[in-house]
């Protein structure tokens, strides 16, 4: 039975907005630096053109080495030692996803390039834990049926990076604007 708490309905209505909100942008982020990435490594795009199991796996190290969420602010609630140093409970921090995801320590000295082959650690493009991005699945089926109808309709296509604009603001990167060509001439 529904709550007649204004309280639960405002934390509801923030809920949908969160997913509507967050999962169009940051799944437009993903999409477009995948087309930046399979325009700059053509044997990448080649091997998910010959091998089409491999689209799933290439989404991960999109996601991974566009990080469309860039970063979040928590508070540290207990001390804490990452590689030699202590951040003590009550500090605040700012997690750089973008940067952890192409950590050289984490994901080797190839870290910069897309392999849909990889193996490895998780990438932290949906974070991690309790913070687990709740639209995750779902940005990961959009984005794979986009990718694959892409593929599939314009498999030489390209997208002009360095003409393209990205739009405001520091939590989430993603394309403003992207000129694309269906195919080279």
């Amino acid at each position: 039975m529904p709550s007649d708490d204004p309280g639960t309905l405002l934390r509801i209505l923030g809920f949908a907005f969160t997913m509507v909100a967050g999962g169009n942008d940051t799944t437009t982020g993903l999409l477009g630096g995948a087309a930046e990435l399979l325009t700059a490594h053509p044997g990448q795009r080649r091997a998910l053109l010959d091998t089409p199991a491999l689209l799933p796996s290439a989404i991960e190290e999109f996601l991974r080495l566009t990080s469309p969420v860039q970063c979040l602010a928590r508070t540290v609630t207990e001390d804490t030692t990452l590689h030699g140093r202590t951040v003590p409970a009550g500090r605040k921090v700012l997690l750089l996803y973008g940067a952890a995801n192409r950590d050289p320590r984490a994901f080797g000295p190839t870290a910069h390039h897309p392999d849909p082959t990889r193996e490895g650690p998780q990438h932290l493009a949906f974070t991690h834990g309790p913070h687990h991005c709740l639209g995750a699945s779902a940005a990961r089926l959009v984005s794979r049926t986009a990718l694959e109808e892409l593929l599939a309709r314009f498999p030489d296509f390209e997208v002009d990076a360095a003409a393209g604009t990205f739009a405001d603001g520091n939590y989430v990167r993603r394309y403003a604007s992207l000129p694309f060509a269906a195919a080279r001439t």
